[in-house]
């Protein structure tokens, strides 16, 4: 025979205590969002250029200049659609997170950069969206002989979040003082406004570190597209002294 269940006052209290706790305390209940407010800033979530244009934030890093470096965050250069219009915001205007410190020449092969200088009063993680409960800690870096077709790749952006694909080729040329492996072509088709985005790589296996290996810069071919594009670290840290930064 079943016995009816009768919560004391003591038990009655306790669910509402943990209740208020849940409804007051936003930090036991996380929830990540690309597209809204997100400080310390991440990779993956979704900025905005002065005149509008949706990205994503690639991943943070450490612009070296003679023996200092200024902090901030990598993106795709046409995000930016303007060298006059420099501010860069998140998730919208007027939230201003930062502002354009180097693009990249465009010849004799763009790689779409952008390096953005991190507004002083924003802060900045080595994290990247993972899911809508969790981030996923950047622990190193990649260069493309690290890496061979074939090899499954991750990606994330504002409008499409977390999606792996595989190597399909790399694609050489010179940027930036630099000339070997400068991207490369994933069988995987990003979306408007994930440009700018993280790609990384990680063994499969529970607990294995992950590693920022490029920024997304757009789709080929663009009328019936079949890979996503997205530049190597090689000439970031070769030609314009531009370095992942990373958690411990």
């Amino acid at each position: 025979m079943l016995k009816r269940f009768i919560p004391s006052i003591g038990f009655r209290l306790f669910v509402i205590s943990i209740f208020m706790l849940i409804l007051f305390i936003p930090s036991l209940v996380y929830s990540v969002s690309r597209t809204e407010y997100v400080r310390p800033l991440i990779a993956g979530i979704q900025i905005r250029s002065q005149i509008g244009k949706k990205c994503s934030i690639g991943f943070p890093a450490r612009l070296h200049v003679g023996n200092d470096y200024i902090l901030g965050f990598i993106t795709a250069k046409h995000c930016i659609g303007n060298p006059y219009f420099l501010n860069v915001y998140q998730p919208l205007i007027p939230k201003h997170v930062g502002s354009v410190y180097l693009m990249s020449s465009p010849s004799p092969d763009d790689i779409d950069l952008v390096f953005v200088e991190l507004d002083p009063n924003v802060g900045i993680t080595s994290k990247v969206w993972w899911t809508y409960t969790s981030n996923r800690s950047i622990k190193g870096y990649l260069f493309s002989w690290n890496l061979k077709v074939g090899e499954k790749v991750v990606l994330v952006g504002a409008t499409s979040g977390r999606h792996y694909g595989n190597i399909a080729f790399f694609i050489y040329g010179s940027s930036g003082g630099y000339t070997g492996s400068v991207a490369m072509a994933i069988d995987y088709v990003a979306l408007h406004g994930d440009s700018g985005g993280f790609v990384g790589f990680h063994r499969r296996f529970r607990g294995a570190p992950l590693y920022v290996i490029g920024y997304i810069i757009g789709i080929y071919p663009r009328d019936n597209p079949l890979y996503t594009i997205a530049i190597t670290l090689n000439p970031l840290v070769y030609g314009y002294n531009i370095v992942p930064e990373v958690s411990p």
